[in-house]
């Protein structure tokens, strides 16, 4: 029998749909996945960098780091505490991490004993709050005796 009439069926056009349908699909999960692993990936480069950042302050013995009574601040408390963070740490919005910095132990070489720091740079990823931490050496710092000065041969 011959068509007299041109065009789709409505199974041909139902079929046609469909597959769009999950192209589309696939395009938008796969666009997501690759949004969010960017948001993850430049949020923990710049934590990174605030970590450095804190880093280098434990290991110069920097008064702006020490002369805090703890060590330890919030989301939006960075900035207040070290103005020349933002350019720093490479454009990171200090606002967006908090930051820990603990002396869980002593580092000894040889007869030399000096303060393990560890520090911890937090921020909020799109699955959840994330953390990266470092390690490092710093001078001796009793609250008490104000700036401790930085290591022997660090300046």
């Amino acid at each position: 029998m011959r068509r007299t009439g041109e065009g789709f069926t409505l199974v041909e056009v139902i079929v046609a749909l469909s597959i769009v349908g999950i192209i589309v699909a696939v395009i938008t999960t796969a666009s997501v996945t690759s949004i969010r692993n960017n948001a993850t990936s430049g949020g923990r480069t710049q934590a990174t960098q605030v970590l450095n950042f804190l880093g280098r302050l434990v290991a110069v013995g920097d008064d702006a780091l020490f002369s805090q009574e703890t060590l330890e601040w919030d989301y939006g408390e960075l900035g207040t505490h070290f103005t020349d963070l933002a350019t720093e740490a490479r454009r990171a919005d200090p606002a967006l991490y908090r930051a820990q910095v603990t002396a869980p132990a002593q580092a000894a070489l040889g007869s030399v004993s000096m303060p393990y720091y560890r520090v911890q740079v937090c921020w909020q990823a799109p699955g959840g709050e994330t953390c990266v931490t470092g390690d490092t050496v710093g001078p001796v710092h009793d609250p008490s005796e104000g700036n401790p000065g930085p290591l022997p041969g660090i300046i």
